[in-house]
């Protein structure tokens, strides 16, 4: 059964029990504010685009449409507005990401590309959105900067292939602005 959720930044379709989506449009709000305000991001004179997220239950269904095995979620900017295609389903452990951490992760994507007047490097826009991923609310408090376990394994390992500096600081990313 799919429900849909609607708040004034956010349309979430979604095949997850009601009361999971409903925190997640209501994180996914929370989030937008504090980024607003970590990322020092101006809201005030722009559209108001939607973001417009998909959020599967089963990863098995988001991997047919997405036709990836290697991603959990992704985000792409049409001539409408974002859209953020995510498997949202609960991780078996902690270092496993959740579907709210891939969600929250995309989101900062959207939130970066459409409302900063900055073209960020490839590392710094993929980088800040794992960083803001494990962002968590207290009821007035936002908790910002608890670690990503599931990165310190690829950290680890050997047989990384690393990039060159130049090329790691002089990629641009490739999502292209509203503007």
């Amino acid at each position: 059964v799919w429900h849909s959720f609607e708040s004034q930044h956010v349309v979430l379709k979604t095949d997850v029990d009601r009361a999971e989506g409903e925190s997640l449009i209501r994180n996914l709000e929370y989030f937008r504010a504090a980024l607003g305000v970590l990322a020092s991001l101006d809201y005030s004179d722009k559209l108001q685009d939607k973001i417009w997220v998909y959020a599967f239950r089963s990863e098995l269904a988001y991997r047919r449409l997405s036709d990836s095995t290697d991603t959990a979620g992704f985000y792409v900017n049409t001539p409408e507005g974002g859209v953020a295609v995510i498997h949202a389903g609960r991780s078996e452990n902690e270092f496993q990401l959740s579907g709210r951490q891939i969600l929250l992760h995309e989101y900062a994507h959207h939130l970066l590309h459409h409302y900063s007047s900055f073209n960020y490097p490839t590392w710094y826009d993929e980088g800040f959105a794992d960083y803001v991923s494990t962002m968590e609310f207290d009821g007035g408090k936002t908790v910002v900067g608890n670690p990503l376990l599931n990165r310190f394994f690829a950290l680890r390992q050997n047989q990384i292939e690393w990039l060159p500096i130049d090329e790691l600081v002089n990629h641009r990313t490739g999502y292209l602005k509203n503007r």
